[in-house]
């Protein structure tokens, strides 16, 4: 995925982003990014 990082210039490669309309617009702590991608896990297994 390719996204605008002119919002967040000291984003680098590796690091997670929040994106929105094709522009990361905040950083997020790996912590974060992990327990987010463990509740959309939990929620695909919910459908």
């Amino acid at each position: 995925m390719r996204a605008g990082l002119a919002l967040v210039p000291e984003a680098g490669v590796g690091d997670w982003v929040l994106i929105h309309a094709g522009f990361a617009i905040t950083l997020v702590t790996p912590q974060d990014a992990a327990e987010t991608n463990a509740l959309l896990d939990q929620m695909e297994g919910i459908g």
